[in-house]
């Protein structure tokens, strides 16, 4: 995955990675949250240029919602935190915007509904902080939002998720987006908890040509609605955004360019800084994934139209140390499995 990795407490921060300061003294020491979001935010220049919405969008959505785009931290000396901040997901985040290949002629308006359940006091409090997330998330990529009345809302489930999406059709709608929110029925299977009260959240996100999300999170009953169908929603808005970036990558007959083989890496901070230093190049034209990971070395895997003379100027062009070598594979050659990236220092 693209991303910068802002290193992992193993001593010094390496060079070219970020690290999240502690918060200043009138804030909490503990405030992870807080951290989270300077090293976020710190890392604004490895996603390249933004455009306006984009940088919006950065700013008021992403920074504020760390967790969602980090994949994992720890602490650093002075109350820090190194974090692993996961930028392929926040490109992917980025790349929803109504843009004529998506109106494809029509309004650029969506359609939004909501949905409590009939006498479920806590699904119909959380209505209101859900929909003024959905109408600004719709609003800053470029779409007028048209709600629709609850009494036009008669079914329930997949069935409501069908009729939606012909309505959109049908009013020349692009997107359509259904929140949710009910009592879980009792698991019969599970008396233990018959007690216990929870609740379902629900969404969908149809975008015409492109994709259809839906999905659920069961919850308790001092979690946040509001907070579960925000995620639900980010997550949403991340997958879209993967899903556009494979179309796009297909319509430009985007290939296999280059394999390149990393060696002499030292300890898993080093093995982060190369691969920050990698991804750097990402961008529209070239977009680079990690293939396999042993110890002491790495595999890159780059896609792009550029030229395969280009690619290799690009990576050589790269300070990745004096004890790093860089050799090129063929890509006629079997490709190495992809493999999870190690975790820990002693897997390199």
């Amino acid at each position: 995955m693209a991303l910068l990795l802002l290193g992992l407490g193993f001593g010094a921060t390496p060079a070219g990675a970020v690290e999240s300061s502690p918060p200043p003294s009138s804030a909490s020491a503990g405030d992870v949250s807080l951290k989270l979001q300077n090293a976020v935010a710190g890392g604004e220049a490895q996603l390249g240029a933004l455009e306006p919405w984009q940088k919006r969008i950065f700013t008021e959505e992403v920074v504020s919602r760390p967790q969602r785009f980090v994949k994992d931290y720890r602490a650093s000396g002075a109350g820090g935190l190194i974090v692993d901040v996961d930028y392929t997901s926040i490109r992917n985040y980025l790349k929803f915007f109504a843009t004529p290949a998506l109106l494809k002629g029509d309004a650029a308006k969506v359609l939004l509904a909501l949905k409590a359940e009939s006498g479920c006091a806590r699904c119909a409090a959380a209505m209101p902080e859900m929909k003024r997330v959905a109408q600004l998330r719709m609003e800053r990529r470029g779409l007028a939002p048209t709600w629709l009345p609850e009494t036009e809302l008669k079914y329930g489930g997949k069935a409501l998720e069908e009729y939606l999406v012909r309505l959109g059709e049908e009013k020349k709608a692009p997107v359509v987006l259904l929140l949710s929110s009910e009592k879980a029925p009792i698991d019969p299977d599970d008396p233990a908890h018959a007690d216990e009260v929870r609740f379902l959240v629900r969404a969908m996100l149809w975008v015409r040509g492109v994709s259809k999300l839906d999905g659920r999170l069961e919850i308790l009953e001092n979690d946040s609605i509001e907070r579960t169908a925000d995620r639900l929603l980010t997550d949403f808005l991340t997958e879209l955004g993967s899903r556009l970036a494979k179309t796009q990558a297909g319509a430009n007959q985007e290939r296999e360019k280059l394999l390149v083989e990393v060696t002499g890496i030292r300890g898993y901070p080093r093995y982060l800084e190369v691969k920050q230093r990698l991804f750097s190049l990402s961008g529209e034209e070239v977009r680079v994934e990690e293939r396999r990971l042993s110890k002491g070395k790495a595999v890159f895997a780059f896609f792009s139209q550029k030229p395969e003379r280009e690619l290799k100027r690009l990576v050589m062009a790269l300070d990745l140390g004096h004890t790093v070598k860089v050799s090129f594979i063929e890509t006629g050659a079997a490709a190495p499995a992809v493999e999870a990236a190690a975790s820990n220092e002693g897997e390199l």
